[in-house]
């Protein structure tokens, strides 16, 4: 199944705002990280706590594939 945005390139502001996420979600994440191991491992009670946890990896990787390339990504997966 094909993407419906298939390597369409982005404007400027579109790239910068996936820029800002890209910052923002690395301190989120780096930050989690730390306070995490400092308090021992985190745990994920339910289903919408590991949606989230997932979902947001996902997403932190298109934005970083916008945001270095310009263009969106060619598939659902924007690693390939």
């Amino acid at each position: 199944m094909k993407a419906p945005w298939s390597g369409d390139k982005v404007s400027t502001f579109i790239r910068i705002l996936a820029w800002f996420f890209v910052l923002c979600a690395t301190f989120a994440i780096g930050g989690s990280i730390y306070f995490s191991y400092k308090d021992g491992l985190p745990k994920i009670e339910d289903f919408r706590g590991l949606f989230g946890a997932v979902s947001g990896v996902y997403l932190y990787f298109v934005f970083l594939k916008v945001a270095l390339s310009g263009k969106a990504p060619l598939g659902w997966i924007p690693w390939r």
